[in-house]
């Protein structure tokens, strides 16, 4: 079943289990929580906070949508980041009585705009400036 949320964002209700359906109108960067709180304090800092899921050890940051494939810099790529564009789906909280993993961090809000995905890469290439690649690579 596809719902549509308040802001016309389609929402997908298959087994129970929410999902976000992206399209035109968001996209999303996946990354470890480790990679993720740094970024999301830079984000924050310059004043483009957004909506971030927690799905177990990775984070979801909900962007402004990507107009095409979106190839990410291959510094990132070795961090475990990901873009997700039109089409692809991403956990939704499930309601807070639930035993579900998925929570939100910073829940979408009609006011704040997403962030586009070219910020929240510069994070990421500023935390790695910052603190080295070891401290983000499990290798």
């Amino acid at each position: 079943m596809r719902l549509m949320d308040p802001d016309g964002t389609s929402v997908d209700d298959i087994d129970r289990s929410p999902a976000l359906v992206l399209d035109e109108a968001t996209s999303a960067v996946c990354m470890p929580a480790d990679l993720a709180v740094e970024v999301d304090r830079i984000l924050s800092l310059h004043l483009l906070p957004g909506a971030v899921i927690q799905d177990g050890d990775e984070w979801i940051f909900l962007t402004q949508p990507i107009g095409s494939p979106y190839r990410l810099p291959d510094d990132v790529r070795t961090l475990d980041v990901r873009v997700l564009g039109s089409g692809q789906q991403v956990p939704l909280p499930a309601p807070p009585d639930s035993l579900d993993t998925v929570r939100w961090l910073r829940e979408r809000d009609a006011e704040r705009h997403h962030p586009p995905v070219e910020a929240i890469v510069c994070a990421v290439r500023r935390a790695l400036f910052a603190h080295g690649p070891a401290q983000f690579t499990s290798n």
